[in-house]
């Protein structure tokens, strides 16, 4: 099953390639969402496939829930948090993401591990305000 997050001007064409190909009923148009952490949970396997992308929250976030993840080579290079997460050209054939995503989605894995992943990348908002916090402290006693 395939879950689409968010909201575009290429929605409504989505909808309808996925209905051309005969798999509209195994894909769920979520649109904006929230709390995409409960999405998280239910995947095998994250994909961003974006055209234009600095260093994307959304890629983190699925990496801190222990997601294994390809991404396009469009996306910085910083993204790669984990041994779980690749960058493919969107160059590449279809056949060789596929090939990504099923490798990926389908390995042994700790889920729980992500969360320590992220966090040693510096992703950590518990770790980086007390950081932030001395930083304040130190320049006003400057």
């Amino acid at each position: 099953h395939l879950l689409l997050a968010g909201e575009g001007e290429l929605q409504a064409a989505m909808e309808e390639k996925a209905k051309r190909l005969g798999i509209y009923d195994s894909v769920s148009f979520l649109g904006v969402q929230k709390d995409t952490s409960i999405w998280y949970q239910a995947m095998d396997v994250f994909l961003m496939p974006s055209l234009f992308e600095g260093l994307p929250v959304v890629g983190i976030e699925a990496q801190a829930s222990g997601l294994p993840c390809v991404f396009s080579d469009t996306i910085t290079d910083e993204i790669i948090l984990s041994d779980r997460a690749v960058r493919l050209s969107l160059e590449q054939p279809d056949e060789v993401w596929a090939k990504e995503l099923i490798r990926l989605g389908t390995a042994d894995r700790d889920r729980a591990e992500g969360r320590s992943v992220v966090r040693s990348a510096g992703y950590d908002i518990v770790e980086e305000t007390k950081r932030l916090q001395e930083i304040y402290v130190s320049l006003i006693e400057k």
